[in-house]
């Protein structure tokens, strides 16, 4: 059986089920006899669900130009467009 400390560091890939089965298995079973661990999968999901239900924001073109460059690592992605108060 997996320790508090262990399905803690699992919880954020076994709540968006990209955690393996067989460890994903174990977590379920330590979920079902520790009502703390219960409880916070429970709390944990309830944000990411709010999270879900709040509107899309655009990202504002300077951050998008730093993500592009960061992705592929070179001054040759395409800067961010004029915006009205430019």
């Amino acid at each position: 059986m997996l320790s508090c400390q262990r399905v803690i560091q699992f919880l954020s890939d076994y709540v968006g089920r990209e955690l393996p089965l067989e460890y994903a298995e174990l977590v379920r079973e330590h979920l079902g006899s520790c009502p703390s661990c219960a409880d916070l999968e429970s709390s944990y999901q309830k944000v990411i669900d709010w999270g879900r239900r709040l509107p899309a924001l655009p990202i504002p073109p300077e951050v998008l130009h730093r993500l592009r460059r960061a992705v592929v690592r070179d001054d040759t992605a395409v800067p961010p467009e004029k915006t009205a108060h430019d």
